[in-house]
This record gives C-alpha cells, structure tokens and sequence, in this order.
C-alpha cells in the first residue's frame, strides 16, 4: 500500500477586492457627463474591473505581486487622474519569512534608456529562510511616465522624452513559496555630466618675447585645468593646474619651452 502524500498548499490570488475611490467636481459643464473609470497601469498580470466604469469597483487579479491601478475621471473638458499601488501577497507557507530586498537605484542621462540585469537588481537581497529569490516579473509605467520592460533576466528603462528628474517604478521579489518584497527602482535622469573639454573650443597658443609660450583656455566656470606639454606626443608633463573664474577661462606662459617642437595640451585631473 502506498504511503498517503501530502501535497504542498497552492494558495491562489483574491478573486475580488474592493476598491473604492472619490471623484470631485463643480458640476460644470455637465454634472451628468462626468465620467470614471478604472484601468491597469503596471503589474505581473491583467486585472479585471467589475465594474471599471464607477468609482467603487471589485478588482480580480491572477498573479501576486505589485500592480498600480489609476482611476480616472473626465467632465468631457478637463481629465484628471491618480494612480494607487496594490500589493498582492501570498499567505506564508509553514512559517516561509518574506525575502529582504531594498531595491535598486541608478543614474542616467536625459533621454536615454538603461538596462540593468536581474543579478544586478537582486545583489544584495537575501531570504530568511534560504530560498534563493527572484524579480516577478512585471512591466509598466513609472511614475515618471517612462517605461519599463522586463524579460526573464533583463530590465529595460526608457525615461520620457526630455524628462529630467527623480522616476521611480516598484520591484517586487519572490522566494517561491509565498514570499513576496516591494521596494522601488529609483532612477535619477539628469543631462550628461560634462568633462569640461568635450564641446568647448580648443585652446589659443601664442608665441611671446623670449621664445616664451602662452596658453589659452575657455573652459567650464569653476573647473580644474591642467596644462600639460610634451615633445613626442606621448610623454607629457604637467606644468601647471589653475581652477577657471566664472567666465571659465584659464591661462598659462610656459617661460621655458623646450628647443625644437613643443607640442600643448589642456586636461581636466
């Protein structure tokens, strides 16, 4: 006779939960005309509305993790609208603790987009229990209005055009068994970091009495310069490092110049 099994508990996402939301307005231009709707903005699956057309509805999800579910309101001239973030977490398993994860934050410039693996992401996220965890996987938008892509190892980020400040989107990890953590993707989208040579013109090299040489840079206000010289274009030596004023301007008069040829260079240390 077979020894009797005991399967592992399949727990399952909540049918319908409540949501229940306000929408104000001053009647114009038609009070009768004002109109609400719920929609699914990001998550690890659809999400059904019952009904989506009424501020109070019964939304049914299929997949746990984090969504963000916007209502959004219209009185046929303006439309407005504001986004909530719903958790959905499996009940523990025989006493499963919850992954820790503390997100994952990055830097980029203005209009570009940035991939970050899965590994990246999960460095330094841990599980109690020792299972080993996972992003759920999960595209949308961020709050930012920028886009998120995600495949089974790679996170794609893609800013709005033009946009330039703080965007952030919710990562959510699983250990496999009902464990779930949220915690944000924070990105900081700013304009490229300049490295005081690139764009601006090239320095002014004048020839003075007494075979001296002097160098001309206008730079970016503020930074550091070095000059530098060298005689075969591959060993160079470092003269003199001057901060420029607020016009970004620099100047320096070689009293020395070696005989023969000299070749210049400005250099940011």
């Amino acid at each position: 006779m077979p020894a009797p099994t005991n399967p592992r508990p399949s727990p399952a996402p909540p049918s319908g939960s409540p949501l229940t939301g306000t929408v104000t307005d001053d009647g114009l231009p038609d009070a009768l005309a004002l109109s609400r709707n719920w929609s699914f903005v990001s998550g690890p699956a659809a999400v059904n509305f019952s009904p989506a057309n009424t501020a109070a509805t019964t939304a049914s999800f299929t997949a746990f993790g984090t969504y963000i579910l916007r209502l959004t309101s219209s009185d046929t001239q303006f439309t407005a609208s504001d986004d909530v973030q719903v958790t959905i977490s499996a009940p523990p398993i025989g006493g499963n603790a919850a992954p820790v994860f503390s997100g994952f934050s990055t830097s980029i410039n203005v209009s570009q987009s940035v991939f970050i693996s899965h590994t990246l992401i999960l460095n330094g996220s841990s599980d109690p229990d020792g299972d080993p965890v996972s992003l759920v996987i999960n595209d949308g938008t961020s709050t930012g209005g920028g886009t998120v892509t995600m495949t089974d190892g790679l996170l794609v980020y893609t800013p709005v055009t033009g946009f330039n400040g703080a965007d952030s989107f919710p990562l959510t990890v699983q250990d496999g068994r009902g464990g779930f953590s949220t915690a944000p993707l924070l990105i900081q989208v700013g304009p490229p970091v300049s490295d005081g040579i690139t764009g601006n013109p090239p320095p002014v090299l004048e020839k003075l009495a007494g075979n001296q040489m002097r160098i001309r840079y206008t730079g970016n206000p503020g930074l550091s310069y070095a000059f530098q010289r060298s005689t075969n274009l591959v060993n160079w030596t470092t003269l003199q490092t001057l901060t420029s004023g607020a016009n970004g301007a620099v100047e320096y008069t070689d009293p020395n110049p070696p005989a023969g040829k000299a070749f210049y260079r400005i250099t940011t240390p």
